[in-house]
């Protein structure tokens, strides 16, 4: 997971998404109905726009949070560590063996600064030469980015706090297996664990792991409209100056006096991506040319190194020009607050259809890579993507609460007293018996007449219709075992004619009749899922019931 940055999105996108509402209804419809002329109406949520981001300056080592003002040049490995315990007082140790077995010494040399900047923000950016760092029994250690993908260990944190708030065992461990970088062995086969005992959350992860696993956490305890898990509050301030106008004149420069011209213009830390670049098969001597006055800063550096297939992501203090494939990678974790969207799990899948369908995505769900959604309550939502979809996501939601403002709040109808007529395809055996008890069963279906009733109002039809092959248990084999065969089963179709809310006890009934209840004392959630299948479908456009497998006399 990596730092970055948002992008404003075209005004097309925004037309777009104004559409959304033709294609899903249940994201615009309003429940309320509109209040008459002095009536108060219902007020909007509010939702809160702080905390925008979990700074790690609060999850890290205090000495690892405090700022300094430092500059390497060519420094060696040695060096940056004895300035390390003087800056931080912590006895730091470097993983020598690790390092002489990644083909790297202590001797070697590196470039970097710190300007009023956390120390940590030093620390991540060895990562350009594949090193990591941690903290344990209050020493630093840094070691090669492969020796701490397998240093895992085990942490708990109690969260009795979040099952109180209505996030249950399945969301919590979902939201983390989804909004982590991971690896998880419930997902990639390799890497960490979590699992909840009780109200203790017990995972199993890497030192660097567990801090933005915090973060999550912290952020689901504690969001606004949009919170950032893992964010730095400096990077507020680099997009906020990323929002103001600005004007270049390059022609034909190389890009590191392009990054170091730009660094000096606008007070920002701009670097390039030197080994991403270089594996891309680009230089920093490579040109760029552009000449654009009066536009954003971030429309500049897109319309500047897009030419060049690079591009900008906020990261470790800085703005780092880097390959469009690398970016790609460098998923962060937002948390949002949706009370004001979402009041069900079915409105969670309808705003999560719209992002997908109107994002540029990928989406592991769809592409088998990217970037997830997860609604670990049904008012929360948890994204996983890069900067880029991030901005697109933002400018969705605000296009779909403004969407919202200007709709007319409509009435939800209730037909439940529409007459219907309804064709319920059953086996023949249960449409015989339906039709002799079906009022027996449902007495409120029984119909008396009277002046002004619906026409055929309760009137019950069957006939017969297509029999079905369906595969059944056939006595026992010499063996001993069962075995199947498939039998031809006479079908009837009973059409029916009644008001909806008869209907929904008839589906009800039928259901009972070929599933049957769970064991009298056991629970709902122990009663097996039936799905019907070919509800009002196909061209007999019946109920497809017919139940599961039977049993079919020996001959």
């Amino acid at each position: 997971m990596h730092n970055s940055e948002f992008r404003s999105f075209s005004s097309i996108f925004t037309l777009s998404v104004l559409l959304i509402g033709l294609s899903l209804p249940p994201l615009f419809a309003q429940d309320a109905t509109k209040p008459e002329q002095g009536e108060e109406q219902e007020k909007a949520a509010v939702i809160p726009d702080e905390p925008k981001s979990i700074d790690p300056a609060s999850l890290v080592h205090p000495s690892l949070a405090k700022k300094a003002t430092v500059e390497f040049d060519e420094a060696t490995l040695a060096e940056i560590k004895t300035w390390l315990e003087e800056a931080t007082e912590l006895p730091v140790v470097i993983d020598i063996a690790e390092l002489e077995n990644d083909g790297r010494s202590i001797h070697d040399e590196y470039s970097d600064r710190l300007n009023d900047a956390p120390i940590y923000f030093l620390l991540n950016r060895l990562d350009a030469k594949q090193l990591s760092w941690y903290v344990n029994d209050e020493i630093l250690y840094i070691t090669t980015e492969l020796a701490l993908a397998h240093l895992l260990e085990t942490k708990t944190d109690p969260v009795g706090d979040l099952l109180d708030a209505g996030f249950d065992e399945t969301s919590l461990l979902e939201v983390i297996f989804s909004a982590t970088p991971g690896p998880w062995q419930d997902i990639d086969q390799e890497g960490g664990d979590a699992k909840l005992l009780g109200d203790v959350l017990f995972i199993n992860q890497t030192p660097q792991l567990h801090l933005r696993i915090q973060g999550l956490l912290t952020s689901l305890r504690n969001h606004g409209k949009e919170t950032y898990s893992f964010e730095p509050e400096q990077h507020q301030t680099i997009h906020q100056r990323l929002q103001e106008p600005g004007t270049i004149d390059f022609q034909n420069e190389p890009l590191f006096r392009v990054v170091q011209s730009l660094s000096e213009q606008t007070g920002l830390d701009i670097r390039l991506d030197e080994q991403e670049m270089r594996n891309d098969g680009r230089s920093p001597r490579d040109t760029a040319s552009l000449s654009i006055k009066n536009r954003k800063l971030k429309t500049i550096l897109d319309l500047l190194f897009g030419e060049l297939n690079l591009t900008t992501v906020v990261e470790n203090g800085t703005v780092l020009v880097t390959t469009e494939l690398a970016a790609t990678s460098r998923l962060k974790t937002v948390v949002y607050n949706i009370s004001d969207l979402c009041k069900s799990n079915s409105e969670n899948m309808g705003l999560m259809d719209a992002i997908q369908s109107q994002t540029s995505g990928p989406w592991q769900e769809i592409d088998q890579e990217g970037g997830d959604i997860v609604f670990p309550r049904y008012d929360v939502m948890v994204v996983r993507q890069t900067e880029t979809v991030l901005a697109e996501v933002r400018t969705l939601l605000a296009t779909y609460r403004e969407a919202i403002k200007l709709s007319k709040p409509r009435q939800k109808k209730d037909d439940s007293n529409d007459v219907i007529t309804h064709y319920y395809k059953l086996d023949t055996a249960i449409s015989e018996e339906l039709w002799d008890s079906l009022w027996i069963l449902i007495p409120e279906g029984k119909v008396e007449k009277v002046d002004g009733q619906p026409e055929n109002l309760g009137r019950v039809l069957v006939f017969p219709s297509q029999s079905t092959l369906k595969q059944g248990v056939v006595g026992n084999s010499k063996a001993g075992h069962s075995t199947a065969d498939i039998a031809l089963i006479p079908q009837s179709t009973m059409i029916i004619t009644h008001y909806k809310k008869i209907h929904l006890q008839i589906e009800e009934l039928i259901k009972r009749i070929e599933a049957g209840d769970p064991p009298v004392g056991s629970t709902s959630e122990e009663r097996p899922s039936r799905g019907r299948q070919n509800m009002g479908g196909g061209q007999q456009g019946g109920y497809g019931g017919g139940g599961g497998f039977f049993s079919i006399p020996t001959q």
